[in-house]
């Protein structure tokens, strides 16, 4: 009882810190909105119309670790799911906030009412427009509920004549289930038939499987457990593996049949597979010096090398050492805009990459992530279980989708 009790405390103030972040964020976001709107738009009306619209949406997210002590039951569950609600609501609607500032402040307007649309617009005066841009956030993070819950299959066919002829092998990758912040059980039933249904015979895990304590959470490694896979289970940790616990987050995978691969190889049936173990909060030369001395353990004998990484980050000392990488961390984005946001912050971002150069051969493959970090939502960056099937086959044809 003490422990689980220790463990809940942790999520709460974890997440109360999480949420107030955010929260703090969001207001400094809208707060230079609403400045230049109130300092060059219109003085009053529209600054107050904002703030009245902005404080019942992003309030949840301050108020829910304290009213979610004295709320159990549905009602506390229903607190809980709004604050992770509010934030994405309350960052949408500053990013929409800022661009109709910017349209007022530089005149834009009167190009936009040339326009059919236009007749909206003139609808739509200030501070009513602060509305509209409310409503658009509300309704663009219900769609998002909605995409988050449908996890599509994504297959490709990947030959390779290093797999001996007759080859077929069946791989399925999951990534960035976040497990322990927000916990839909009923998601995670329905990611467990359709990876039955899948039939993989090798099942991997690109890290961030666990996000927080796993004080309740026995009942979902049982299920991930309870998938088989002939070949077994292997798993590289996450960030946020680091975050949660290193020691609690090994021992949450082995609960789910996973065997952890920290900077090492393993010999699985005709393959080799490699997993690099994920910084955390650390990197530079000693973490870079680490990932070299393990690629250099590999050998260069002609067995297909499938690698596991979480971050997509191709560093020049794998060169050469494997036919396929699969990687995760960016979501995707997740939501846009912050999907347009990946695609700069790393050179493979999403989907399958041939590289070039001295990692001619190679491929690298980046989820967009199976679960969400945060709130349950995803806009325009719909969640996958991707499936790769290893057959003997001409290097011309390796990295072929399937139909």
């Amino acid at each position: 009882m003490g422990t689980a009790a220790g463990g809940r405390g942790l999520t709460l103030r974890r997440a109360y810190v999480g949420h107030a972040v955010a929260a703090l964020a969001t207001f400094a976001l809208l707060a230079g909105g609403l400045f230049a709107y109130r300092r060059w738009v219109l003085p009053f009306d529209g600054a107050l119309t904002a703030l009245l619209l902005l404080a019942p949406v992003t309030g949840f997210s301050l108020l829910t670790p304290f009213l979610r002590r004295r709320l159990a039951g549905p009602i506390g569950d229903l607190v809980e799911d709004a604050s992770y609600l509010a934030v994405p609501v309350g960052f949408l609607w500053g990013l929409l906030t800022w661009g109709l500032v910017a349209l007022r402040c530089l005149g834009l307007w009167r190009a936009v009412s040339a326009v059919p649309l236009g007749a909206l617009w003139r609808l739509m005066p200030a501070p009513w427009d602060l509305g509209l841009a409310l409503g658009v956030s509300v309704l663009a993070v219900a769609w998002g509920l909605g995409e988050a819950s449908r996890v599509r299959v994504v297959r490709y066919v990947v030959g390779s004549d290093r797999l001996p002829p007759g080859t077929s092998i069946r791989v399925v990758q999951i990534s960035d289930l976040h497990l322990g912040m927000v916990n839909d059980r009923a998601f995670v039933a329905r990611l467990c038939e359709t990876l039955r249904g899948l039939e993989p015979h090798l099942l991997v895990s690109t890290g961030d499987l666990l996000d927080g304590p796993p004080e309740g959470l026995r009942d979902l490694a049982e299920a991930l457990a309870s998938v088989p896979h002939p070949l077994g289970a292997y798993a590289v940790l996450g960030n946020h593996e680091h975050y949660a616990g290193l020691e609690e987050a090994m021992e949450f995978h082995r609960a789910c049949g996973m065997r952890i691969l920290r900077d090492q190889w393993v010999p699985v049936g005709p393959l080799r597979i490699v997993g690099v173990d994920d910084p955390g909060y650390l990197s530079g030369p000693g973490r870079s010096r680490e990932e070299a001395e393990l690629w250099g353990s590999v050998p260069e004998d002609g067995v297909f090398t499938l690698a596991l990484k979480h971050r997509p980050t191709v560093h020049r000392c794998s060169a050469g050492r494997f036919q396929l990488m699969l990687c995760g961390h960016v979501h995707g984005g997740q939501i846009f805009p912050f999907t347009l946001l990946a695609l700069s912050a790393y050179r493979h971002s999403k989907g399958l990459k041939r590289l070039k150069g001295p990692f001619e051969g190679s491929l690298v493959y980046v989820s967009a992530g199976t679960g969400t970090w945060g709130a349950p939502v995803r806009l325009m960056a719909p969640p996958e279980v991707t499936v790769f099937q290893l057959v003997h086959r001409s290097s011309e044809l390796r990295g072929e989708e399937a139909e």
